[in-house]
C-alpha cells in the first residue's frame, strides 16, 4: 500500500506518489534538501549555479554557458514526471513548440535534454522579474492602462502560436511573466507550453495517473473542464478570465473543490 500525505490546503489525505492534492487542486509541498544538481556540467555545456524555485512540474535554476559565459535559466521536470511517459512527452512538446514559435513576447529556448540522472531539462533565457500571480498577490487590482499594455502582449504571442496551430492550455497568472527589457517594465513573456498541443491532435485525459490536472479550474474553459476537444477558443476565454482578475483582484469563478 502506498504511502499517503495530508494537504496544506484542504487537509485531504492523497498518494504520496501524486503531484497535486485532488480535492483542491493544490500542488504537493517538497521537503526542502540539498540540491544534487546545484555546482554540475549538463550537456557538457551548462554550469548549474543555483536554483531559483520550484513549480508543480520543475524546478528552475540559474546557470552559465561554460564556453559563451552566457547567463540562462534550467527548467529541470521533476523526478516523478520524469518517469510518466505523457509528461514526458508533454514536456519534450514544450521544447519543440517553444522552438517553433517566433514572438518576443515568448520565452526563448536554447537546448533540451536530460540529467545524468535521468530527468529532462530545457536551457532557456533567464529573465529578470516576476510572475503576474506575484504582482497580483502584492497589488490586488492592476490600472485599467496597464491591464491593456499586459493583455496586447500576451495577445500578440497568442496570434503567432496560434496561426502555425499550437494551443497554451494554461494561461493563468503564474504563466505570464512581467520581465524587465531594456529598461523598459512589464515586458510580457509567456511561460509553459508544457501543455501546448497542436490543434489537430485528439483530446487526451484531462488528468495523470500522478494527479496533474491539465489547467488552473479557474481560469479552465467548460469544454477543457469536460475533457472536449478545444482550440484557440480556450486561450481567449482563458485570457479573460486573466483579465478579469488583474481588474477586480479575483477570478470570475472559485469553488471549494477542482470541478
Amino acid at each position: 500500500m502506498s504511502a499517503s500525505i495530508t494537504c496544506t490546503g484542504c487537509n485531504h489525505a492523497y498518494a504520496d506518489t501524486a503531484l497535486f492534492c485532488p480535492n483542491c487542486g493544490r500542488p504537493k509541498v517538497r521537503e526542502t534538501t540539498s540540491d544534487p544538481l546545484v555546482g554540475k556540467l549538463l550537456g557538457e555545456r551548462f554550469q548549474v549555479q543555483e536554483q531559483l524555485g520550484q513549480g508543480a512540474s520543475g524546478t528552475i535554476y540559474r546557470a552559465d554557458h561554460a564556453t559563451l559565459r552566457r547567463k540562462l535559466a534550467i527548467k529541470v521536470l521533476h523526478q516523478e514526471l520524469s518517469r510518466d511517459d505523457l509528461a514526458v512527452e508533454r514536456f519534450r512538446r514544450e521544447a519543440t513548440t517553444v522552438a517553433e514559435i517566433d514572438n518576443e513576447h515568448i520565452v526563448e529556448i536554447h537546448d533540451f535534454g536530460r540529467t545524468p540522472d535521468g530527468r529532462l531539462y530545457l536551457a532557456m533565457e533567464l529573465l529578470e522579474g516576476e510572475t503576474l500571480d506575484h504582482v497580483l498577490a502584492r497589488e490586488h487590482q492592476l490600472s485599467v492602462e496597464r491591464v491593456a499594455d499586459i493583455l496586447i502582449q500576451v495577445g500578440e504571442a497568442l496570434m503567432e502560436a496560434h496561426a502555425i496551430g499550437y494551443v497554451h492550455r494554461d494561461l493563468r497568472p503564474r504563466n505570464i511573466y512581467l520581465a524587465v527589457r531594456r529598461g523598459r517594465a512589464n515586458f510580457v513573456k509567456l511561460l509553459d507550453f508544457g501543455l501546448a498541443k497542436l490543434v489537430e491532435t485528439d483530446a487526451q485525459a484531462a488528468s495523470t495517473s500522478l494527479g496533474m490536472t491539465f489547467g488552473d479550474p479557474r481560469y479552465m474553459s467548460p469544454e477543457q473542464a469536460r475533457g472536449d476537444r478545444i482550440d484557440r477558443r480556450a486561450d481567449i476565454y482563458q485570457l479573460g478570465c486573466v483579465a478579469y482578475e488583474m481588474l477586480t483582484g479575483a477570478p470570475p469563478f472559485t469553488g471549494s473543490r477542482v470541478f
